[in-house]
């Protein structure tokens, strides 16, 4: 969640192949191909921020700086629960944990990008 929170603006090319450049811990590198819904959607998240530099944070806080993980595990229980009014069935989801409407961690971060356009 870290690398996808500290995405700047200029490290997600979204134009040709699409291709977010990550930051992890130790000074790993590494180029993580983007599917093309989540290449549109980052497309038109870029064009509505108010600014457009290279180095601005890609999800950034109200202050433009970098989103905490407590604002991201908030905004993705709203998405959660929005998704289950809409689509009750969700509640009755079961995972090896129990009944659980939250996918499993390994998908929240594959979709941290989508998720965060989506509720702005």
């Amino acid at each position: 969640m870290s690398e996808a929170i500290g995405l700047r603006v200029g490290e997600v090319a979204v134009d040709g192949s699409a291709v977010a450049h990550l930051h992890g811990k130790g000074r790993k590198d590494r180029s993580m191909p983007l599917w093309r819904t989540t290449a549109n959607l980052i497309r038109n998240w870029k064009r509505r921020l108010d600014y457009a530099g290279e180095e601005n944070f890609l999800f950034p806080n109200r202050g433009a700086g970098c989103m905490a993980r407590s604002n991201v595990t908030q905004r993705l229980e709203l998405a959660v629960w929005a998704a289950v009014e809409c689509y009750p069935q969700l509640a009755r989801r079961e995972s090896e944990l129990g009944p659980c409407p939250v996918p499993p961690p390994s998908r929240r971060v594959r979709t941290l990008p989508e998720t965060m356009v989506e509720l702005g």
